[in-house]
């Protein structure tokens, strides 16, 4: 797995662009990273996973917060973020966005990066 970061000053946004074959406990540690990041410079997150690929269960997906999130620190949980995906994986990434909301956790889920820097402009 290969990972880039990018800092949108001007629009308060960290955009992350993960490329290639990652394990779950990669991107979840990614994702803690990042997420404390945000938080303490009250940054969005935009997370590209468009040319990435790994194996997530939905078991990985409904303790994610419980236990790599939530025992670091709650307000993670509370940082925007829009997951940008490709047509392969979207239905993925939208159970993953049905089971985060039901546990009170908001994300958006985007085809294009664009869609995703937009949505903040327009809706944060």
């Amino acid at each position: 797995m290969e990972y880039k970061e990018e800092v949108l000053e001007s629009k308060s946004i960290i955009l992350l662009a993960i490329k290639g074959h990652f394990t779950f406990h990669e991107i979840a540690k990614l994702g803690l990273k990042y997420r404390r990041i945000a938080l303490e410079k009250k940054y969005r997150l935009v997370c590209d996973f468009s040319e990435a690929k790994g194996q997530v269960t939905v078991s990985d997906i409904q303790t994610y917060f419980s236990n790599y999130i939530h025992p670091v620190d709650k307000r993670l949980s509370e940082v925007p973020v829009a997951y940008i995906t490709n047509e392969s994986d979207y239905a993925a990434f939208k159970l993953m966005q049905q089971i985060w909301d039901n546990q009170g956790v908001s994300i958006v889920v985007f085809k294009e990066v664009q869609s995703g820097i937009k949505w903040f402009e327009t809706n944060q």
